[in-house]
This record gives C-alpha cells, structure tokens and sequence, in this order.
C-alpha cells in the first residue's frame, strides 16, 4: 500500500485553532459583504467605464505591490526549502542549512527560473500551471473589459 509520510507545517504558518478558524470565517463574511453590498453603495461608477479608471484599476496595484517588494527587507539565508524540512526533522541536529555563499534570500532571491529548477519536474510543472491559470483568467478578462469599454467586441481581423 502507499506510505504515509508525515510533513511538517511551515515555520510560517500558525497553528490552527478555533480563533484562526472564527477569524477566517469573519474575513469571509465581510468580504462576501462588500462584494454584495459594495456596488450599492459605489453607485454608478463601476457601471460607467472611463480610461482613465482603467487606467487606475492597473497603476495603482502595481504600484502598492512594487512599494511592498522594494521596501520588503532582505532575510538571512535559511536554506533550501528541503534543507530546511530535513533540518526540522532532526537529521541535521534541528537546524536549516546556512547556505554555501551567504547568498541574499531577499524576495527577489526567490523569483529565479534556478529556484524552479530546484524542484525538478514538480517545479517546472507548477511553473507551467499557474501560467496556464494566470493567462486563462486574464485574457477572457482583458477581452470582456476591452467589450465594456468599446461597445465593440475586440476584432483581430485587419
């Protein structure tokens, strides 16, 4: 039969319990609250499309999530992610990997085709996925708000 092979939880991720539980069904509520209850209270202005709300809609997250990464401090190098999962199960005394060169392990130290790489098939496979995700979410999206803002389905013929 299969194995059960016991993998621990992130150092990232809090334990669970019943405030975390409370707390994500709250955060759930209250989102599904403002999606319903949001274009009420917005009246037309999503209704009416402009440009330069367009425009809007694209600048300013890219700028509030180029702000976050910029002024993100750089972390000291913990290892490899198998390092690290090795490390907590005691083959390396507890401890994770320090790295061979003291490399940056910042956020950008972790957005490298290498680090996919790393995870061999898995990795270049999950790669392939959440492009695939991104780029079937955002393509219908991009037609149907080019069709909102136009009048006109978007035509590729010429």
């Amino acid at each position: 039969g299969l194995a059960a092979v016991a993998v621990p939880p992130p150092a990232w991720a809090p334990a669970p319990d019943l405030a975390s539980v409370l707390k994500l069904a709250a955060w759930s509520v209250g989102g599904a609250a403002l999606v319903k209850y949001g274009e009420l209270a917005a009246g037309p202005f999503f209704f009416e499309p402009t440009y330069p709300k367009a425009l809007a809609f694209i600048v300013l997250p890219t700028l509030a999530w180029s702000a976050v990464v910029f002024t993100t401090p750089s972390l000291p190098n913990t290892g490899s992610q198998s390092a690290q999962i090795e490390g907590s199960q005691g083959s390396q005394g507890g401890q994770g990997s320090q790295g061979t060169q003291g490399e940056d392990t910042g956020f950008w130290a972790n957005l490298s085709m290498d680090r996919v790489k790393s995870f061999g098939k898995a990795g270049t496979l999950s790669y392939v996925l959440v492009e695939l995700v991104f780029w079937a979410a955002a393509l219908p999206v991009a037609v149907g708000w080019y069709r909102v803002a136009e009048g006109t389905w978007l035509d590729l013929n010429d």
